[in-house]
């Protein structure tokens, strides 16, 4: 009697060459990288292997998810092409059709993915149809491309207009507002607050406020920190290094309490072990113009009604 084959099988899709797999551990741009799904008792072959990406967040005119697909006819890879499924001017942007090659054989169904763009990022689908039979089998695995994370200042917002300045009144209950943006970014930024210069101490992390995430049109992650501080003159002098001739008074004088100046709020993204170089050319700044002379103005009514109170005795 003879012996019934074994049904094809299909190993869990994986990273098999480059990084990736890990979103604080990403594939650098312009990497290559090499996905494949085994498969086990391929004796009678198979039909065709493909691969699926839907495009994170992205969507063409049509309000339709982006994705590529890419196949081959047999594991001699007689025949193999990719292909846009919608939205083909994004995936033009990526240059998809001239960066994945199919990686095939008898025994592994595989993509070679060349120049990797964030747009690589998200879920990678590997399909394969089996003969006879014509059903077909499925692995995924995810994977992560880094990109740098473009960084402004986005309260007030300095990308529409540079020249805007923070005005903070110190010995008046006002505080300084401010907000800092990184478009793109993966590992994602986390964001740094320093006083005129980033080699000084960092502002305390109590004063920021929880980071907020969303996506742009194009499917681009965003992630913005605000920070809302009420810094005194002694904790700009004594703490944070302010580099100004007001810092050589005596605490509690006048000259220091009634001060006018102007600082440098400076922001900074860090990637990790990514990006350090970018990011430290790319730190951003907005300017804060600070008033302690409103200080005159809050003593002026209880001297008046000082006065007040003198007359009456």
């Amino acid at each position: 009697m003879a012996a019934v084959a074994e049904s094809l099988s299909i190993q869990d899709a994986a990273i098999t060459s480059g990084n990736g797999e890990d979103e604080d551990n990403p594939a650098d741009e312009e990497s290559s990288i090499t996905l494949r799904c085994g498969l086990s008792n391929a004796d009678n072959g198979w039909v065709y292997c493909g691969w699926t990406h839907e495009l994170v967040n992205t969507y063409d005119d049509n309000d339709e998810i982006v994705e590529v697909f890419c196949s081959s006819a047999d594991y001699t890879q007689s025949s193999t092409q990719c292909k846009n499924l919608g939205g083909s001017e994004v995936l033009d942007q990526a240059n998809y059709a001239s960066r994945l090659q199919m990686d095939v054989s008898a025994s592994h169904c595989g993509i070679r993915i060349d120049r990797a763009h964030p747009y690589d990022t998200g879920e990678w689908k590997c399909h394969v149809t089996e003969i006879p039979g014509g059903s077909t089998l499925y692995s995924s695995v995810d994977l992560f491309v880094s990109n740098h994370s473009q960084v402004y200042i986005s309260e007030p917002d300095m990308w529409e207009d540079s020249s805007q300045v923070i005005e903070y009144e110190a010995n008046n209950r006002g505080e300084i507002q401010a907000a800092c943006k990184g478009i793109g970014g993966r590992p994602a930024p986390t964001f740094h607050w320093y006083v005129d210069d980033s080699n000084n101490r960092e502002i305390d992390e109590d004063e920021l406020n929880s980071k907020d995430s969303e996506w742009d049109d194009n499917g681009v992650p965003m992630m913005e920190q605000s920070i809302r501080w009420e810094p005194s003159i002694d904790d700009m002098c004594d703490e944070y290094e302010l580099d100004n001739r007001v810092c050589d008074f005596d605490r509690g004088s006048k000259e220091r309490e009634r001060a006018i100046f102007t600082f440098n709020l400076i922001c900074k993204a860090d990637q990790g072990n990514l990006y350090q170089d970018e990011n430290d050319d790319g730190e951003v700044m907005v300017p804060v113009d600070w008033n302690g002379s409103s200080a005159l103005y809050m003593s002026l009514p209880l001297t008046l009604l000082a006065a007040a109170l003198a007359m009456t005795r």
